[in-house]
């Protein structure tokens, strides 16, 4: 029996795969994605930064957890952090624990992956150091029901400003997403029959 096998682009600047890999191949991929980072970044970018970013890159990718299907990253110009995003198969779960989790639901359609659930909290659950102000955080999963079987993409939680900023690449990401099965089966999400999720016009009440 073989892995599911997932395919996905984004075109944005800025965004990366984190691979399965070891040495050499692993310092080469370092260097191909600072060197496109170099790019995006722009005049501000030196070999301290370019040291930093390669380590926090292969750091990164030996965390790889071992159960995603596929990890991607967007990594903001300068900024400490980059936020990743996991696309894992399993079991179907009650799309409803979301819900009693105290996420919001909506529903959410991607041309390849069918209907689907985008479930949100935005949560005061980090304190910037000194200042005394919390910091509105989105922790977001983007859920695909196929009878018995499920397609999480989940994001790190992130600074509302963040996931705004991602937000038409996590777009693209989820538009471009395809998945088959071990089988070869295309994976495709059916409508989820779940009264607390929200049409998809509804506002979340995030910045545009």
């Amino acid at each position: 029996m073989t892995a599911w096998s997932v395919n996905a682009e984004v075109l944005e600047p800025g965004w990366f795969e984190i691979p399965d890999l070891a040495e050499p191949e692993l310092s080469d991929w370092s260097a191909e994605v600072a060197s496109a980072l170099r790019t995006f970044w722009g005049p501000e970018w030196n070999s301290d930064v370019e040291s930093r970013v390669r380590s926090d890159l292969e750091r990164a990718q030996r965390l790889r957890p071992d159960n995603a299907n596929l990890t991607v990253a967007y990594w903001p110009p300068f900024s400490d952090l980059f936020f990743g995003v996991r696309v894992l198969s399993g079991r179907a779960p009650q799309v409803e624990q979301w819900a009693d989790d105290g996420y919001e639901l909506r529903s959410y359609e991607a041309q390849n992956l069918g209907a689907g659930v985008e479930c949100i909290s935005v949560d005061p659950i980090l304190r910037e150091s000194g200042s005394g102000v919390d910091i509105q955080v989105v922790v977001a999963d983007y859920v695909f029901v196929q009878g018995p079987r499920c397609v999480t993409v989940s994001l790190d939680p992130m600074p509302v400003n963040y996931f705004v900023m991602m937000r038409s690449g996590i777009d693209q990401f989820l538009q471009s997403l395809e998945v088959f099965s071990e089988d070869g089966e295309t994976f495709r999400g059916e409508a989820v029959d779940c009264g607390q999720v929200a049409l998809a016009g509804d506002v979340w009440g995030l910045p545009e």
